[in-house]
């Protein structure tokens, strides 16, 4: 909002940050031009607290007026804009609010490049979506220090590990275990993230996915899973911490949680569990409240063009409105049904070797697997070859089943 009221000349406009510092860089490359000039005490009106910091922009002098109104006039007269970052009090409504300063990419770049090389920007780039220049030197380095190297994996786990999430916002941590991905979901994204990254027209990218299944089924997993494959940041919405008994705070509150996850773009954001938000008829604060904050997250849903990538799990769609699944909001609906009986003995046989030295051989793993699928209700075809039917256990379980077989050995063998 700050670069179309900057390049359209709005005369008075107010703007935050959490990098003040920066701010004559970042409003001089906005405006596209270099005359900006950072003042400090009152505008002539009188109006506003002594000491206050503000920009000028079009290397104006200051005229000696003393209302808000002919200020506004010489100003639009001069194309000049006035930029008050972080106010400390409400300003008149002649000031246009520009919400929280955008960091432009392109300085972004410069920075990136001075540490990393020219060679590596395009690599690290899309972990530092939404930081300040001051947060991209203090990640870099934190990386660094952390991890020993800067790549695009060690920027984003610095940047779990070490950023608040904003309001509403909790960062996921990526850090992927063994985890089996279901075939509709490699299949879909081996077609569909190359797309995502790379900079073509937005209405190629892939916009998201409803997962559907029991709990369990490693729904939740595939964020984590997609933003590994990605090496980006994965952002979970916590919709509870958002609604407010003030009338209109809960949807303000979901407007600036998406308006923070496009600012951190590229990124996932993961709806977890969405029928206990949206399902039925009420909602957690009454039915109003719920109906309006589903309306703000149909329409980003449907209008953003930013590289955000929606997932969306659900323990029964039947719970929930079939506006917020249809396509142009997301991609498709998958179901996760589970895990076959060799595909977990194939993730139990992962998991076990996980545990290092205390690892499980197949003599253990395989009656550990079989009681598993006889107390989920299955049973053994005569003869003891193979399984009735075509039975499945949820990924979830098996890692439950090799847990409580990794002590029992351990046990033991003490």
């Amino acid at each position: 909002m700050l670069e179309n009221a900057l390049r359209a000349r709005l005369p008075l406009i107010t703007v935050t940050t959490r990098d003040p510092l920066a701010s004559k860089m970042v409003i001089d490359s906005l405006a596209g031009r270099k005359d900006t000039k950072r003042c400090s005490g009152q505008l002539p009106s009188g109006k506003l607290p002594a000491g206050i910091t503000f920009y000028v922009v079009g290397g104006i002098k200051l005229p000696d007026n003393n209302t808000f109104e002919k200020l506004e006039a010489h100003y639009k007269t001069g194309e000049v804009s006035v930029v008050v970052v972080n106010p400390t009090q409400v300003l008149p409504p002649n000031f246009y609010d520009a919400g929280e300063m955008p960091t432009p990419p392109r300085l972004v770049e410069n920075v990136v490049r001075k540490i990393v090389g020219k060679d590596n920007v395009e690599k690290v780039i899309p972990a530092l979506g939404g930081l300040t220049l001051k947060e991209v030197s203090w990640l870099m380095r934190l990386a660094s220090a952390m991890h020993g190297e800067i790549t695009r994996e060690t920027l984003t786990d610095a940047r779990r590990t070490s950023f608040p999430a904003p309001a509403g916002l909790q960062q996921i941590d990526a850090e992927m275990g063994p985890y089996m991905p279901e075939k509709p979901l490699r299949r879909w994204a081996k077609a569909e993230l190359p797309f995502f990254i790379d900079e073509t027209d937005h209405r190629l990218r892939p916009r998201g996915l409803l997962l559907e299944g029991l709990p369990g089924t490693g729904k939740t997993m595939a964020a984590k899973w997609i933003a590994d494959q990605l090496s980006i940041p994965a952002y979970r919405l916590h919709c509870g911490s958002l609604f407010n008994k003030y009338v209109g705070e809960t949807e303000k509150a979901m407007v600036q949680a998406l308006a923070q996850v496009d600012r951190d773009e590229p990124c996932v954001l993961l709806l977890d569990e969405v029928e206990k938000i949206f399902g039925g008829s009420g909602g957690p604060t009454g039915e109003s409240i719920t109906k309006n904050v589903l309306g703000e997250l149909l329409w980003w849903l449907q209008e953003h063009r930013t590289r955000v990538l929606t997932i969306m799990t659900t323990n029964g769609k039947r719970d929930l409105p079939k506006e917020l699944y249809r396509p142009g909001r997301i991609d498709e609906t998958m179901l996760f049904s589970g895990v076959t009986w060799s595909q977990a003995l194939i993730l139990a046989s992962h998991i076990a070797k996980s545990y290092g030295s205390h690892h499980l051989t197949k003599a253990n793993l395989h009656p550990a697997m079989v009681a598993l699928f006889q107390a989920s209700g299955h049973k053994v075809n005569e003869g003891g070859m193979g399984w009735l039917g075509d039975p499945k256990v949820t990924q979830a379980s098996v890692s439950a089943a090799v847990v409580k077989a990794v002590k029992a050995k351990i046990a033991k063998e003490k």
